[in-house]
């Protein structure tokens, strides 16, 4: 009977296939005025990653005197603000904002975020991670996903893929945001994609902003949700035009900390989307059980899931012309069947709960 569990899993793979690739790419409408748009980058000791993450929003396509860069310093213990002070110089759009006080309920990230929207000036709030390079047309197709009902926009992500460690991120990242689309295209909400997020100044400031909302570990999906419950709608992108690109987790520990946050702030998610997690969660476990019971039925879903997940990484890293190799698809299984066990064990562990050397678990 185990083996009737397995089921859901296909299912929502099937409802990813019919719709993730529904919606077209929206493009920029070169007729209407451009609106005035503030760039958000909360930065904490990221000296490695900052100079990429401005220099790809300086050489942005979209006109210089219709956005700023605001870019928020917390605090960070090594180069960060000496980097970003000899960046700027002689860049008029770029500012450097340094946080040195809580403003009202926002912590951490949050309260970093709370503070740029206090010297914002756009009628549109973008959102990027300083580990993050931006393509060239984000800001333009970003601003262009916009109409008068839709108050938040996610766009793409993937990692930088120069190791295998890297890839894996990449393509696991890639997974989730096409079912996030596929839910979005269904209308049912999700999360924002909180290091590639949009958000009007009105829908932001309806919310009271950060520092009035109650802290979430996972802040982006906080704001989200206080978005969509104000009425207003979501739009989940998957295309190049919007495709950022983020430094990966270096290694395995940090990784497990990444994921054992994100655990965290799932606790707040819809229903729909705790009964998502819990299929996809408890796939492995379910087919151990379910071998035992029936072991060819189970080789055959197993090889079935395995095949129409590979089609599918295939076809979307594709649309983002990423290309994707045999051997990438099969250590993606293999990383699947090691990280899924290991990030459940990890996320009961009294560890607490850090990120960029501060500590959340005080909170």
């Amino acid at each position: 009977m185990m083996f009737y569990f397995l089921i859901p899993y296909i299912l929502i793979l099937v409802l990813v296939i019919i719709h993730a690739n529904k919606a077209g790419v929206t493009k920029a409408d070169t007729g209407r005025e451009l609106p005035f748009v503030s760039v958000w980058v909360a930065a904490r000791n990221e000296q490695d990653n900052i100079f990429a993450c401005l220099k790809s929003l300086e050489n942005s396509n979209y006109p210089v005197e219709k956005f700023e860069v605001l870019v928020g310093d917390d605090a960070s213990e090594d180069n960060t603000a000496a980097l970003v002070k000899a960046f700027i110089v002689n860049k008029p759009n770029f500012k450097l904002i340094n946080v040195d006080r809580l403003k009202g309920k926002a912590r951490k990230k949050a309260n970093v975020l709370a503070h740029l929207a206090s010297h914002s000036r756009g009628e549109l709030y973008l959102v990027c991670d300083a580990d993050v390079v931006v393509a060239k047309t984000w800001i333009n197709n970003m601003v262009a996903s916009f109409d008068k009902e839709t108050g938040t926009v996610s766009g793409s992500t993937a990692m930088e893929e120069g190791t295998l460690i890297g890839k894996m991120q990449s393509m696991d990242w890639l997974f989730f945001l096409t079912v996030l689309k596929a839910t979005a295209d269904i209308g049912i909400p999700g999360t924002g994609v909180g290091n590639n997020m949009a958000f009007t100044k009105e829908a932001y400031w309806q919310t009271g902003g950060y520092e009035a909302i109650d802290f979430s570990i996972t802040e982006d999906f906080k704001l989200f949700d206080l978005i969509v419950k104000n009425g207003w709608k979501f739009k989940h992108r998957f295309d190049a035009e919007t495709l950022n690109i983020s430094a990966p987790q270096k290694n395995f520990k940090d990784l497990l900390k990444q994921r054992k946050r994100w655990l965290t702030g799932a606790k707040e998610v819809s229903w729909l989307w705790k009964i998502f997690l819990l299929f996809f969660g408890s796939f492995y476990p379910l087919l151990l059980i379910s071998f035992f019971f029936n072991p060819q039925a189970t080789l055959l879903v197993y090889i079935f899931k395995v095949m129409l997940q590979s089609v599918l990484l295939t076809v979307w890293r594709r649309k983002l012309f990423l290309n994707t190799k045999i051997a990438d698809l099969i250590a993606y299984e293999f990383y699947l069947l090691i990280i899924s066990p290991a990030v459940a064990f990890y996320y009961f562990l009294p560890t607490g709960k850090s990120w960029k050397g501060r500590n959340y678990s005080l909170i």
